[in-house]
């Protein structure tokens, strides 16, 4: 582009982005006066006025590109594009008005525009996005199944929690609507400038997200679920390609309206091995802090790697659509140059990726279909038909990926039919220099000995890579700030990727604002959105070139040293016995932490909890599909032809994903770095280690008591956050293991365990070899307290008997029923059917005789009965009871949940209760 143009681009891009801005604005006002194209207009000239000096944009057409986005003739004059009597500026601004309808497209419908044009002042909140998703065809007009909203207020983890109430009854509040508003307005007025029109954009998005998160982009009567925020960064983003697209195809006004055409294309990356390379440690030296930092350095080296690619085709940041669980998708431009451009950037990654992690990690990269009798690219069509298929072309980019899986570096070990063996060995640089000493790392055992370090007698000779882990896990606690910047700025900046570098700052180091950096990520901590994290926000200068984030790099810090070293001293590992101060918990210290100090009693392992979100692609694919009551789908006239309606609009896609990227990321971070200061162990969450949270899944460790209460409030609070919809849903898998097991393993282990609640039908928990649905964890938690307060030593003084009468030996023997139960129901073996007759026996001789001896008899019967109500004897005696009398079937006949799940609660009770 020369200048020229790429005034007219940053206009363009920048016009997108705010041309429905007047939407935020015109809800202030119980009448409104104008529409809200002319509020636009009127917000760009009086809050940003101040970039006239800079010479980046042309400031009319930026207004212009606000004000008249409309095609539809039901508009005045004023706002339609065809009214602009300037060709070239009507060329652009027909841009901006194709790029709008692509993002959204559903709000072409003529009755939806009707609709649009006399509600949109209404103070209408925010659907909740999660309340429409439905992939047993209720109706999306069903107003009983919209009656969750988001509140207005600045983007927060538990503000993000939808509050449920009547639409009538759910209109803003005038007050805070303009509070929450002046407050944008103020930061937006705020912004820093520098030289660069690129970090200005980014600060101003990241803005949009905060404030207009929870704005509906629409208020139609029936449907106002996609966030203002989601359609002006896409809107945007399009409009970009769209550009980009004509200036190498005829910038003729015909071919930018023309209906049908191929402008958009999405890129699909997928960065494969990242379980290899977090879990295969051979080394359990400082474990706890690499697992971390190598978590954190994917995600790094996969944004890192989206800044690359944005920066070689000169895109902004809105066109990376979703970004997370190491898988992208970008919005480029449907060019020849693209295209040429893209097989170059794929063998430049793969080669850049091979030498530096000798082919453990890699990049797959895909934007066309392997179906040969499919010609076109996977591409988004920016107005028509197609637009209604949009995550049909987004699973069919992430199909691929999962093929090219298969393909790892293919291009790269290949030359056409031929092996390239020049592949097939290290780099000879490296060579050269592990030729030197001949020694592999001791940490990860994979890569060349770059650095030695003396600790005591023992001397640790590591790779760059796990040198690089130690340094960024004892950073990564005190992390405030992440700057990213073309050149390494100080001792804490990483070489992530080509000549990108990561720095990481402290929590109160703000002297980050002096670096030379292209973008700085504030993280949320645990002082929450008013207190540290968003500090720099809320300042009276915002800096150009920030933005907020939301990242789960959580990590249990040792607050009292010496509290812990006394009350444990029992059980402490020797490398635990010199801990400090402000250092992570080892995974040693965390099982220790598991032990019961004050009865000496308990079983040292840790947790490892995962979990991931169930038949995502499916309810991105058809979850959103517009089915009514008479169950067909609907269909809606555009452009004389009737079109199915498909609601998976871009923007309702990045409202999806961005929501449960705000969950995983941003509660799970939240809730476990609260303060724990008065809860048992059990409870306190702080003590939980965050691996990875993010994209659609997490993996957690922790005191292994403490990791299965969490596990049930994550659900208890997913299922609040996805407004209780029966069709969101979580599967996990709990592994109980010796903290000394290598990861390697234990990342098996838990693997398997998810995978075993997903092939019993998804929405449900393993735990201790038993997989069960989620509401029955209750149920068993309660079980288990029972038994554990009735056991010998553990007399709980509430309940209606001072005798421990629970043992050890009682448990082990309930397992023996367990065991012989399941040969019965699993095996059909029905000698083991004693096991009721046994199970019976043992009840009533070792706990209601043994309950019952030492009592008078007069008092006998009375206290029996009492004793037999007792939550104790109900639960036993529950054991013994048949589901359903009426089944013929042996198995089915004698089936028993509560029978079914006895592993956990006695298993439960055994670890707390060992000496």
């Amino acid at each position: 582009m020369d200048e020229r143009q790429k005034i007219e681009y940053r206009s363009l891009i920048l016009g997108a982005l705010l041309h429905d801005v007047g939407k935020f604005t015109i809800k202030q006002f119980p009448k409104k006066e104008h529409e809200h194209p002319w509020y636009s207009e009127e917000f760009i000239e009086n809050n940003l006025s101040y970039i006239k000096d800079r010479n980046w944009v042309n400031f009319e057409l930026v207004k212009l590109f606000a004000k008249r986005h409309h095609e539809y003739t039901k508009w005045e004059d004023e706002y339609l594009v065809q009214q602009i009597t300037d060709e070239h500026n009507r060329k652009l601004a027909y841009i901006v008005s194709r790029a709008d309808s692509a993002s959204s497209r559903e709000r072409s419908d003529k009755r939806f525009d009707e609709l649009f044009l006399r509600r949109e002042a209404q103070r209408f909140p925010l659907d909740a996005i999660f309340s429409e998703v439905s992939l047993q065809e209720k109706d999306f007009n069903d107003k009983d199944w919209f009656d969750y909203y988001e509140k207005i207020s600045p983007i927060s983890p538990e503000i993000a929690f939808p509050k449920r109430a009547e639409k009538s009854k759910a209109l803003l509040n005038q007050a805070d609507y303009k509070t929450h508003y002046d407050d944008f307005v103020i930061k937006v007025k705020s912004i820093e400038l520098d030289l660069s029109f690129d970090k200005f954009y980014i600060t101003l998005l990241s803005l949009l997200e905060r404030y207009c998160w929870c704005i509906p982009s629409a208020t139609n009567e029936k449907l106002s679920d996609i966030s203002l925020y989601d359609h002006l960064k896409t809107t945007s983003a399009f409009a970009a390609c769209i550009y980009q697209y004509h200036l190498e195809n005829r910038f003729d006004e015909t071919l930018i309206k023309k209906p049908g055409s191929y402008k958009l294309l999405l890129l699909g990356g997928d960065l494969a091995g990242i379980q290899n390379y977090i879990y295969q440690l051979k080394s359990s030296t400082k474990l706890a802090k690499r697992l971390r930092a190598r978590s954190f350095h994917i995600t790094i080296l996969v944004e890192s790697i989206i800044h690359w690619i944005m920066n070689k085709f000169s895109l902004p940041i809105s066109c990376c659509l979703t970004n997370g669980g190491g898988k992208f998708l970008l919005a480029l431009p449907n060019t020849e140059h693209v295209k040429k451009e893209l097989e170059e950037i794929s063998n430049d990654i793969s080669n850049k990726l091979y030498k530096k992690y000798f082919g453990e990690v890699s990049l797959n990269l895909t934007w066309q279909t392997e179906d040969e009798d499919e010609t076109k690219d996977i591409q988004l069509t920016e107005f028509g038909f197609k637009i209604y298929d949009f995550f049909k072309h987004a699973e069919k980019i992430y199909d691929q990926l999962e093929k090219e899986k298969y393909k790892k570096f293919q291009r790269l070990l290949s030359k056409g039919v031929a092996w390239n063996t020049e592949k097939f060995f290290m780099d000879e640089e490296i060579w050269k220099e592990f030729g030197k000493k001949k020694k592999i790392c001791q940490i990860c055992g994979k890569y060349p000995v770059e650095f030695s370090k003396t600790a005591g007698n023992n001397t640790i000779e590591t790779c760059h890579l796990c040198n690089q882990d130690e340094q960024i896990g004892k950073l990564l606690p005190q992390t405030g700030f992440i700057s990213f910047s073309s050149n390494k700025t100080n001792d804490c900046s990483f070489h992530i990727f080509d000549n990108i570098y990561v720095t990481l700052w402290g929590k109160n180091n703000t002297t980050w604002r002096n670096s030379d950096f292209y973008m700085v990520k504030i993280i949320s901590s645990e002082e929450d959105t008013e207190e540290r994290s968003t500090k720099e926000i809320t300042d009276k200068h915002l800096l150009s070139g920030i933005c907020h984030t939301f990242l789960a790099n959580h990590v249990p810090i040792v607050k009292d040293a010496e509290s812990f070293t006394a009350n444990y001293k029992k059980w402490i590992d020797k490398e635990d016995t010199d801990i400090r101060i402000g250092e992570p918990y080892s995974f040693s210290a965390l099982a220790t932490l598991s032990m019961d100090v004050d009865r000496e009693k308990g079983s040292r392992f840790i947790g490892i909890l995962k979990a991931d979100v169930d038949h995502l692609g499916l309810i991105f694919g058809r979850g959103f599909k517009g089915i009514g009551k008479e169950r067909k789908k609907r269909n809606i006239e555009l452009d004389g032809r009737i079109i199915s309606l498909d609601r998976v609009t871009p923007s309702r896609y990045l409202t999806m994903s961005r929501m449960i990227e705000l969950f995983l990321s941003g509660w799970v971070h939240q809730r476990l770095s609260s303060n724990g200061k008065a809860l048992p162990i059990q409870k306190d969450f702080n003590k939980i280690y965050t691996v990875y949270s993010g994209g659609d899944d997490l993996l957690l460790v922790g005191p292994w008591e403490t990791i299965i209460y969490f596990a049930d409030e994550l659900n208890k609070k997913f299922r609040e956050f996805t407004c209780k919809n029966e069709d969101i849903t979580l599967s996990a898998g709990i592994a109980i293991v010796k903290p000394k097991l290598p990861v390697s393993k234990w990342a098996v282990i838990v693997n398997e365990l998810l995978e075993r609640s997903k092939s019993k039908g998804r929405d449900r928990l393993t735990l201790f070899n038993t997989t069960i649905k989620w509401e029955e964890l209750g149920d068993l938690i309660d079980f288990m307290n029972i038994l554990h307060n009735n056991m010998e030593g553990n007399k709980n003084s509430e309940d209606i008997s001072n005798k421990p009468i629970i043992t050890m030996g009682f448990l082990y023997r309930l397992l023996k029923y367990y065991r012989l139960y399941k040969r019965v129901t699993e095996h059909g073996d029905v000698r083991n059917l004693i096991y009721h007759s046994q199970m019976s026996y043992d009840i009533k001789r070792n706990i209601v005789r043994k309950f019952l001896a030492g009592i008078e008899s007069s008092k006998k019967d009375q206290t029996k009965e009492a004793f037999m109500k007792d939550n104790l004897c109900m639960k036993l005696f529950q054991l013994l009871e048949r589901q359903d009398i009426r089944k013929t079937n042996l198995q089915e006949g004698i089936e028993n949940r509560f029978m079914e799940n006895l592993m956990i609660p006695v298993m439960w009770t055994i670890y707390k209760n060992r000496g």
